[in-house]
């Protein structure tokens, strides 16, 4: 986990870590990277099929086989704590599995050309000007590099020995939900093609997708619109809180359509939710998506009231 004493933000302006991010980061760790779980449709079965031992007797098309690659994405990252913590565990994964299959000269070759076409990119995205800059100083003093630090600060390596610590990026900018042009491919639509050669987006698949959203009831005015772009400090920290009506109006922006964002056979969605968010329908909201399985993964009790990460993975 991330160590709360290297953790940045500035409450007054940035959501400071509390019992509903340490919950999630919890259900991170126990849903995503624990080994009893991948016994199921898993976001690491990928992950795991390619370090099959039969993997490493097959060179025939070792040079042909594309880059793997897999996205974590947190919604409204705040001050990183949960990204953070989740990409650490997955250096101290890989670090585990280098130090398990480099047990000969010949496994230890094959699997340092299986371990350059595997990369995981962690996005984090935010409203608040200001949580993406704390979230990016979070990764730093974990020693976790940051795309877009100077070269020097590229150039250090989280694990010097390990060379996993070169196959993973994190990515943390200013954007509202999964609109920004990142989340998606150009493609050109041959059908009605012009001489502007007109485009669509096209979703691109995620491993894990994680939400800790506004979920307090407030009026629906008190809502953060990104789109004014204010620049008022107060508002951007409100955007981390209110949930407008039923505390449910910024997380039903994609509650319907969360399948579509996951990559299949075991692409995973975890959210926050409050138990006056009415947590029966958020689950049969995804449960009505076809090929979704969804559950109660972790709760606990904050002020009196019951807070619940749910786990949707599609299948």
């Amino acid at each position: 986990m991330a160590r709360i004493r290297d953790t940045s933000y500035d409450k007054s302006v940035v959501y400071e870590p509390s019992e509903d991010s340490f919950l999630l980061a919890d259900a991170v760790a126990e849903e995503i990277w624990s080994r009893e779980k991948r016994k199921e449709p898993n976001a690491l079965k990928r992950l795991d099929d390619d370090d099959d031992e039969n993997d490493f007797d097959d060179d025939e098309n070792d040079d042909e086989e594309e880059e793997e690659e897999f996205v974590s994405v947190e919604i409204g990252v705040g001050s990183g704590y949960v990204l953070c913590s989740h990409a650490m565990r997955f250096c101290e994964e890989m670090k585990e599995r280098q130090q398990k299959q480099q047990k000969d000269e010949k496994t230890k070759k094959k699997y340092r050309r299986r371990l350059k076409r595997r990369t995981w990119r962690f996005i984090g995205v935010d409203v608040n000007e200001k949580a993406v800059e704390h979230a990016k100083e979070t990764m730093r003093r974990h020693g976790l590099r940051v795309v877009g630090d100077d070269e020097e600060e590229e150039e250090k390596e989280d694990f010097e020995d390990d060379d996993s610590s070169s196959r993973y990026s994190i990515e943390i900018f200013r954007g509202d939900m999964l609109e920004d042009d990142r989340f998606y491919r150009r493609r050109i639509n041959e059908k009605q093609k012009t001489e502007e050669e007109e485009e669509e987006r096209k979703k691109k698949p995620i491993d894990v997708l994680l939400f800790n959203p506004p979920y307090v009831v407030t009026p629906s005015e008190e809502i953060y619109d990104p789109s004014t772009k204010s620049s008022s400090l107060s508002s951007s920290l409100t955007a981390a809180w209110a949930g407008g009506l039923r505390g449910r109006e910024v997380v039903d922006r994609i509650l319907y359509d969360i399948k579509s964002w996951l990559r299949p056979n075991g692409g995973t969605f975890l959210v926050v939710a409050y138990a006056q968010n009415d947590i029966e329908e958020m689950m049969s909201i995804l449960s009505n998506q076809d090929g979704m399985r969804v559950e109660r993964a972790k709760w606990t009790k904050a002020d009196e009231e019951s807070l619940v990460v749910l786990k949707a993975v599609r299948l």
